[in-house]
């Protein structure tokens, strides 16, 4: 939620509040008034000549005309059931009626007089005051004792008629209050939205500049101290992202020169030692001291080609390729780039693959990498005698299966479970590396099939040994 939302429905819910409150607060107020002036009014009609106009014609007193007497034909009437009430030739701005001790009305006019006032005054009270509700709205309404005894005018009930468009002046009491302090909320608040929206939007545009800008810190308020601290945060950010930059360069030359210097001439030594080794004939302690060697250097030229591949994929500015990739022929390639270190370690190594190519899409370096990751791991902790075997098939179309297996002495059923377990590449796994654990290999074999959606799986084969099943 925006800010100037929120300081909108903060202004909505302060008006609403006072606006409720002052009309309730204002209508009170004007109730009380009424109620006093009505109270005033009904101590003022107890006089004589009142008592004289009520005793004298009863069932005739308020219930005509205020105006006037009646004729002799309207006070021959025998039934004093046909006196109504009829209205005043001009509007008052109360009425009253008059009933006996015993609460009966002595006019056919007369409402029925209120419970509420009954127990009042039968208690000792005076007078009796509460509101009614009428047809046009909520008045008032008084009762009193005359304290004429023995009188049909002992007692007077006062009413007051709502004014006039109650409802609606209520309604635009409400909203009179409401929309003045509405106003003066989002006014008094907007100024700060603006501020706030102003600095928010210059941050938006540093941070996409690379922290280059600064935020408005103009004011001595909360918002100008956080766009203080927001400019020292991005000046020290700025200077970082130049440091991390140029050793992210510094790391991308020293890669480009390992890969170039070191990894490339070791991968064609375990070749060349195999080469002599195949075309020399030399004593048993030569062969093992050569082989020992060609060992030594695949594995220097192994873990540095790992390295070089986990720089790649922790720079997040290198690109990674997406083109076709030929698993058959890189299969076949892999097979024999290793079948020298195979050899070297007492371990045969064999592979199948189908007559037509395999084609999927990827990096085909990191492809290369990830399948030389497996082979060496399967030779590496293999048996004297083992053998690996690595068999590429094709199902259907756009869908293989990889298959890298061998027969040594496999894994426990807690390793299993931990070298199924979803990892995410690190780049540390070589220096925490243990004999359980997903080392650096392993890791950028998972980077590797998560990135091309490739699904790895590892089991224990029936008669010992370890494989891992890629498939898509």
């Amino acid at each position: 939620m925006t800010l100037r939302r929120s300081l909108i429905m903060g202004s909505v819910a302060a008006a609403t509040v006072v606006a409720i409150a002052g009309t309730l607060a204002i209508e009170w107020v004007r109730a009380r008034d009424r109620a006093i002036q009505l109270e005033r009014a009904t101590a003022a009609a107890i006089v004589q000549h009142t008592r004289e106009a009520c005793e004298a014609s009863p069932n005739w007193f308020l219930a005509g005309p205020r105006e006037g007497r009646p004729t002799k034909e309207q006070l021959a009437q025998p039934d004093a059931d046909v006196f109504t009430p009829r209205p005043d030739t001009e509007a008052r701005p109360y009425e009253f009626f008059a009933y006996d001790e015993e609460f009966r009305g002595v006019s056919t006019a007369a409402p029925r007089f209120p419970e509420a006032f009954r127990a009042t005054l039968r208690q000792g009270n005076d007078v009796a005051t509460e509101s009614w509700s009428g047809p046009l709205g909520t008045g008032v309404q008084t009762a009193r004792w005359t304290h004429w005894r023995s009188s049909e005018c002992a007692i007077f009930l006062f009413r007051a008629a709502p004014p006039p468009h109650q409802v609606w002046l209520r309604a635009g009491l409400f909203l009179g209050l409401f929309t003045v302090v509405f106003l003066v909320c989002f006014g008094v608040s907007m100024p700060t939205e603006r501020r706030a929206a102003k600095i928010a939007a210059a941050m938006r545009a540093s941070s996409q500049s690379e922290y280059a800008g600064v935020a408005p810190a103009d004011g001595h308020d909360e918002l100008t101290a956080i766009a203080a601290i927001f400019n020292e945060a991005a000046s020290s950010i700025q200077q970082r992202s130049t440091e991390i930059k140029e050793q992210q360069e510094a790391l991308r030359r020293i890669s480009t020169d390992t890969s170039d210097d070191l990894v490339k001439p070791l991968a064609a030594v375990p070749a060349r030692i195999g080469d002599v080794l195949r075309s020399v004939s030399v004593t048993p302690a030569v062969r093992d001291q050569m082989q020992a060697a060609l060992r030594d250097a695949k594995t220097v030229e192994h873990r540095g080609a790992n390295l070089v591949t986990a720089l790649q994929l922790r720079d997040r500015e290198t690109s990674v390729q997406s083109a076709p990739v030929d698993l058959t022929a890189l299969v076949q390639r892999v097979i024999e780039r290793e079948f020298a270190f195979a050899s070297a370690c007492g371990v045969p190594l064999s592979g199948t693959v189908p007559d037509q190519p395999v084609q999927v899409t990827g990096d085909p370096q990191l492809f290369e990498q990830m399948l030389v990751n497996l082979i060496d791991n399967a030779i590496r902790y293999n048996k004297p005698g083992g053998t690996v075997a690595v068999d590429l098939d094709a199902p259907s179309k756009g869908h293989f299966v990889l298959l890298v297996s061998d027969d040594g002495v496999g894994v426990n059923e807690a390793t299993l479970k931990y070298f199924n377990s979803i990892r995410r590449f690190r780049g540390d796994e070589r220096r925490k590396h243990r004999v359980d654990e997903v080392g650096l290999g392993l890791a950028i074999v998972h980077e590797v099939t998560g990135r091309a959606k490739i699904a790895l799986a590892f089991r224990r084969r029936d008669n010992g040994g370890l494989e891992v099943r890629l498939s898509q």
